[in-house]
C-alpha cells in the first residue's frame, strides 16, 4: 500500500514538474513592437550635415511598444549624411503609414558641427478590451461584427458616436423601438490603452397586433400567414415575440418564392409597417399584386420531353418582369437544341387566347421547330506529320461515331477544336501552323463530314538562351530554373512561365520591384529563336524591424520565434506571407494584418507591422447529452488558450457519465522549441464500468505525445502513458484475486494517421486511416506485457448530391510478449454497441453461459452505410453492420455476427443527433430481435 502511494507521490511530481518545463521552455529574443500623422518641415540646406537626430515621445506611459525604437527604424535618415528633404519627407510618410502616431513633428536646431534634427511623436493608444453589456437577444458576436472597429485598432474619441450609431440601428432592425447605447472609454493607468465599456439599453420592442393581406385572390391571407416566419413567432408567443423588420423582409421573399413556385412569375409584394408611438404594437399591410397564372405548354418538341424543356424555365425561379425571364428561357432553349446538333431549330413563344373567364391566365406555348440533328460522320485529319492522327484527336471534343455513341454536329465546339489544335502545336514550336476546316453536309443535313487540313510549317526550337541587364543572381541558377531549355521546341506561354520564374527568383533575393522582359530573335528560315531574358532588378532592399501591435497578452519572443523574420536579410515577399501564415495558425488571433512601411517608397529597408486582434484567451465548454454506450452524461472543459500569452494550451476538464468519470488536466505546447512538433502533456484519472460488463476500472495516469505533420494529409506521432490501473468487481460479480490487484504500466505508442475527408463533422468524400501500436510494459506484473495493434479506415464517396456512402473497418490484435499468456480483461477488444455492431446491445457480441460479454485478442469490424438527405436538415441513414472477436492472436476462429437497420438523424452545428434501429441477422434464442440506439454525432 505504501508502495502504491509512493508511486502516486512520484507520479504527481512528475507530471508537475514536466508541465512547468513545457510553460517555460524555449524562451528566445524577439524583436519590437509597433507605430500616425503631422508634419513640419525644418528649414535646411543640402548641404547641411546631420549631426544628431532626437526622438522625444509624448507619451506618459512606460509599458507597450518601443515607440523611440519603431520610430527610429521608420525615419530613413542617418546621422552624418547630408540633410536631403526628400529623404525627410519620405521618413514623414512611413511615420504616417505605420498609423500608430497621432501627431508628429519635426524641428530642426543649427549647431556649429551642422543640423541637429528633433522628432516629436505622439503614439495613438489601442483599444485594449470590449466588453458589451445588456446585449441579449443579440449575440455579442454580431454586436462586435456589426462595429467598424475591434480590439486592437487604435483608439480615437471621435468615433464612439459612430459606433453608437450603429450598434442602435442593430437593434432598431431586430424591432426595437428606441434602443440607448452608452460606451465608456476607460484608459488603463498601465499602459495608457482604452477599455470600450458598451452598455446596451434595449428598452421596449415592436410586437406585431395585426397582419393584413390585399389583393391576394388565389391565395387566402390564412395560407400566407402560415409561411412567414414572423407570423408563427407571434402566434407561439401569444402575439409578445418581439417584431424585426429584418424578418419581414426575409418573410417577404419566401412569399414571393412561393407565388412563382405556384406558376405567378409576375408575382409583386410590397408592405407598409404601421407603427403608432407610443403604442408599441405594428400592423403590417402587405400589398400583392398577383399577376396572371401562367400555364406553359410546349409544342413540336419531339427529340427532348417536356419534363427536359421545363428545366429550362426561368419564369418560376427568377420572376418574368417585363418579359425578361421569357425572353431567358427562350435562349435556353435555343441553347439546348444547339449543344444538340439541332442547327436549324427555331423557338418562338406564342401567347394563346383565354377565355372571359379565365382573365387571370396567360396561357403560353412554346413553338419548336426542331429541324434535322446533324450528327459527325467523318472527322478526317490530313497534313500531319509532327502528331500522330490518334494525338490530334484527343485535342478534340468532336468525335467520330462510336459502337454505342453519337456526336452531334456543334459549330462552336469544332472552334473550340481548333483552337486546342493550335495550341498543341503551338506549344510543340509550330508556331506558323494553320488550318483550314471544310465540313460537307448530306442533302437532308444529318449527316456532318469534317475534315481538318493541317499546314504545320516548320519547327522553331530554342537556339540559345541569354540574359541581359543587371542580374543580382548567379546565372547558372537562373538557368536551372528555367523549363525552357536550348533544343527544346519553343513555346511562347512556356517562354512567359519561365520569365514569371525569374521574375520570383529575383524578388527573393531582395528585389521585389524587379521588372523582366523578353526578348526573341528568330533565324531568316524561322527555325530556331534566341530568347533573351531581360532584367532590371530595382533597388536591393532588406528587411528591418518587426512591430507588433495589439499583442496586449501574447510574448513578443513567442511572435518572433514564429515568423522567423529576421532584421539584414533580403526582403522576401514569400517570406512575409509565410510569416503571416504561421502567426494565425498560432489559434490565438482573431486577425493577422501586415504593414510594409517602404516598399512603395523603395526605401532601402523595410519594416513590418503587424496589427493583431487577439481571441479571448479563457474559455469554458459545458455539455450534456444521451448516448447509447455512456447513457446520460455531463461534462466541461475550462481553459486558456494562451497561457501566461506563450502560446500554450492549459486546461482542465471533467466528465460523468453512467458509466463512470473521468477528470483531467493538461498542457498543450503547439511549436516545441519552435519546431512543427506538437506537444501534448496530460495528467487523469479515470473511473470506468462500462455497460454489461462484469468489472469495473480505475485508471491514474500521465502522458505526453508528439505530433508532427509529414505532409498536408499525414501526421506522424508517438506517444508516452504511465498508468496505475486497478480492476474492481460491480455488482453480481467475482473476480479472482489476482485481478483485483493494482498494476502500473508504461505504455508506447507510435502511430500514423492519413485523412482527405471533406469535412470532420459531417465527411462526404475522402479517406481516413490511422494504424497505432501501443507497446506496454508492466512493472509489477507481466499481464500487462503485450503488443497491441489497432487498425482503422473509413472511406466516404458522394456519387448523387443526396447521397453519401460510408464504410468502415476496424482490425485490433493483442501479442504477448515475454513469459506473459494472460491478457487482462479490461486490455482485450470488446464487441457489440453503437459504435461497432449496431442491433447488439454494448459490448455483448459475444457473451458467455452466464451472459456475461466476452472479449479477445483479436477483433474485426465493419460497417457499410448510406446516408441520404432528405432535407430540412435531416438525414435517412441505412446501414450493415459485422464483427468478430477471438481469442486466438494469430486471426483464427473468427465467428462474425452482422445486423442491418435504419436511422433518422438531425444535423446541428455541432453535428448530428440520430437515432437507429438494428436488427440482428440470425439471432440466438435467448436475444432480443434488435435493438435501439441514441448517438450524437456520426458512428463512423
Amino acid at each position: 500500500m505504501m508502495a502504491g502511494k509512493s508511486s502516486i507521490s512520484a507520479l504527481l511530481f512528475i507530471t508537475g514538474a514536466c508541465m512547468v518545463l513545457l510553460v517555460f521552455m524555449g524562451r528566445v529574443p524577439v524583436m519590437g513592437a509597433m507605430p500616425t500623422a503631422k508634419s513640419i518641415s525644418p528649414a535646411g540646406s543640402e548641404t547641411d550635415r546631420i549631426t544628431q537626430i532626437v526622438i522625444e515621445i509624448e507619451d506618459p506611459w512606460k509599458k507597450g511598444p518601443d515607440w523611440v525604437q519603431m520610430g527610429r527604424s521608420l525615419i530613413y535618415l542617418d546621422e552624418g549624411d547630408p540633410f536631403s528633404a526628400d529623404m525627410l519627407q519620405t521618413s514623414l510618410a512611413a511615420l504616417k503609414l505605420s498609423g500608430k502616431f497621432r501627431d508628429i513633428k519635426v524641428d530642426s536646431e543649427q549647431t556649429p558641427q551642422g543640423m541637429r534634427l528633433i522628432f516629436t511623436l505622439k503614439p495613438f493608444h489601442l483599444i485594449k478590451k470590449l466588453r458589451v453589456k445588456g446585449n441579449y437577444p443579440i449575440f455579442e458576436y454580431d454586436v462586435r461584427k456589426a462595429m467598424t472597429i475591434q480590439v486592437g485598432d487604435v483608439f480615437d474619441a471621435k468615433q464612439i458616436e459612430q459606433q453608437k450609431k450603429i450598434i442602435a440601428k442593430l437593434y432598431r432592425q431586430r424591432g426595437f423601438i428606441d434602443p440607448q447605447i452608452n460606451i465608456e472609454a476607460v484608459q488603463d493607468d498601465r499602459d495608457g490603452n482604452y477599455t470600450l465599456d458598451i452598455q446596451i439599453q434595449k428598452g421596449a420592442y415592436y410586437t406585431l397586433n395585426r397582419l393584413t393581406f390585399q389583393g391576394n385572390d388565389a391565395f387566402s391571407g390564412q395560407t400566407l400567414e402560415q409561411k412567414m416566419k414572423i407570423y408563427r413567432r407571434s402566434v407561439l408567443s401569444g402575439q409578445t415575440r418581439r417584431f424585426s423588420p429584418r424578418i419581414l423582409e426575409q418573410d417577404i421573399k419566401k412569399l414571393i418564392a412561393f407565388y412563382r413556385a405556384q406558376k405567378y412569375p409576375e408575382i409583386e409584394i410590397k408592405h407598409t409597417i404601421d407603427r403608432q408611438p407610443p403604442a408599441t404594437k405594428v400592423i403590417v399591410n402587405i400589398t400583392v399584386t398577383e399577376g396572371p397564372r401562367y400555364e406553359v405548354n410546349f409544342e413540336g418538341n419531339k427529340a427532348f420531353s417536356d419534363a427536359k424543356l421545363r428545366k429550362q424555365n426561368v419564369m418560376f425561379k427568377s420572376g418574368n418582369v417585363r418579359d425578361a425571364g421569357l425572353r431567358k428561357t427562350v435562349r435556353n432553349l435555343r441553347q439546348l437544341y444547339g449543344a444538340s446538333g439541332f442547327l436549324e431549330a427555331t423557338v418562338r413563344a406564342v401567347d394563346e387566347p383565354v377565355s372571359g373567364t379565365q382573365a387571370d391566365v396567360r396561357r403560353l406555348r412554346f413553338d419548336i421547330s426542331e429541324g434535322p440533328q446533324t450528327f459527325v460522320e467523318l472527322v478526317h485529319i490530313e497534313g500531319n506529320r509532327a502528331f500522330a492522327t490518334k494525338r490530334i484527336r484527343k485535342q478534340m471534343l468532336i468525335r467520330e461515331p462510336g459502337l454505342f455513341s453519337k456526336s452531334p454536329y456543334v459549330p462552336e465546339t469544332l472552334d473550340e477544336d481548333i483552337h486546342l489544335i493550335k495550341a498543341l502545336y503551338a506549344g510543340q514550336g509550330f508556331l506558323d501552323a494553320e488550318l483550314t476546316v471544310d465540313v460537307e453536309m448530306n442533302s437532308d443535313n444529318t449527316r456532318a463530314q469534317i475534315r481538318l487540313r493541317i499546314d504545320e510549317g516548320v519547327r522553331t526550337r530554342v537556339a540559345s538562351i541569354g540574359f541581359a541587364g543587371q542580374v543580382p543572381i548567379a546565372e547558372q541558377t537562373l538557368r536551372q530554373a528555367l523549363v525552357l531549355k536550348v533544343g527544346d521546341p519553343f513555346d511562347q506561354s512556356q517562354m512567359q512561365a519561365d520569365a514569371d520564374t525569374l521574375s520570383a527568383l529575383v524578388s527573393e533575393a531582395g528585389h521585389p520591384h524587379v521588372k523582366l522582359e523578353t526578348g526573341t530573335e528568330y533565324t531568316p528560315d524561322r527555325t530556331g529563336v534566341h530568347l533573351t531574358y531581360v532584367i532590371a532588378p530595382g533597388n536591393y532592399i532588406k528587411m528591418g524591424e518587426t512591430f507588433y501591435t495589439g499583442n496586449f497578452r501574447t510574448k513578443r519572443r513567442v511572435l518572433a520565434r514564429a515568423h522567423g523574420l529576421k532584421p539584414g536579410e533580403p526582403f522576401s515577399l514569400q517570406k512575409i506571407l509565410a510569416a503571416q501564415k504561421e502567426i494565425r495558425d498560432m489559434g490565438v488571433f482573431d486577425s493577422v494584418q501586415l504593414i510594409a512601411i517602404g516598399l512603395k517608397e523603395q526605401t532601402e529597408t523595410v519594416h513590418l507591422i503587424v496589427e493583431l486582434e487577439e481571441k479571448k484567451p479563457y474559455y469554458f465548454e459545458l455539455g450534456v447529452g444521451y448516448q447509447s454506450d455512456r447513457g446520460v452524461f455531463a461534462r466541461a472543459k475550462a481553459g486558456d488558450r494562451n497561457l501566461w500569452g506563450l502560446n500554450k494550451d492549459f486546461w482542465v476538464s471533467g466528465e460523468i457519465s453512467e458509466t463512470g468519470y473521468k477528470a483531467e488536466t493538461g498542457l498543450r505546447e503547439p511549436r516545441l522549441w519552435g519546431s512543427k512538433i506538437e506537444m501534448t502533456l496530460s495528467a487523469f484519472a479515470d473511473r470506468t464500468q462500462e455497460f454489461n460488463q462484469t468489472f469495473g476500472t480505475r485508471i491514474l495516469g500521465t502522458a505526453v505525445n508528439f505530433t508532427r505533420p509529414l505532409t498536408d494529409v499525414i501526421d506522424a506521432g508517438l506517444g508516452f502513458r504511465f498508468e496505475q490501473r486497478k480492476q474492481f468487481e460491480v455488482e453480481g460479480s467475482q473476480l479472482p484475486d489476482d485481478a483485483l490487484a493494482p498494476r502500473s504500466n508504461l505504455v508506447i505508442t507510435p502511430f500514423v494517421v492519413y485523412d482527405t475527408r471533406d469535412s470532420f463533422v459531417r465527411p462526404r468524400q475522402g479517406l481516413f486511416s490511422e494504424f497505432k501500436v501501443d507497446i506496454s510494459k508492466g512493472f509489477q506484473s507481466s499481464t500487462d506485457d503485450f503488443t497491441k495493434y489497432r487498425l482503422d479506415m473509413r472511406y466516404f464517396r458522394t456519387p448523387f448530391e443526396r447521397l453519401t456512402l460510408g464504410l468502415m473497418g476496424r482490425a485490433g490484435n493483442i501479442r504477448p510478449f515475454g513469459d506473459n499468456e494472460i491478457i487482462p480483461q479490461d486490455q482485450l477488444f470488446y464487441l457489440g454497441g453503437i459504435n461497432s455492431v449496431r442491433g447488439y446491445d454494448e459490448n455483448l457480441l459475444f457473451y458467455d453461459a452466464q451472459g456475461d460479454p466476452v472479449g479477445g485478442k483479436s477483433a474485426i469490424n465493419a460497417s457499410i452505410e448510406g446516408r441520404i438527405d432528405i432535407g430540412y436538415n435531416f438525414e435517412l441513414t441505412t446501414f450493415f453492420d459485422t464483427g468478430s472477436v477471438s481469442h486466438d492472436q494469430n486471426f483464427k476462429d473468427f465467428d462474425f455476427r452482422s445486423s442491418f437497420g435504419m436511422g433518422l438523424l438531425y444535423q446541428t452545428i455541432i453535428g448530428p443527433i440520430g437515432i437507429f434501429y438494428g436488427r440482428k441477422i440470425d439471432p440466438r434464442p435467448e436475444e432480443a430481435p434488435g435493438q435501439w440506439h441514441f448517438t450524437i454525432g456520426y458512428t463512423f
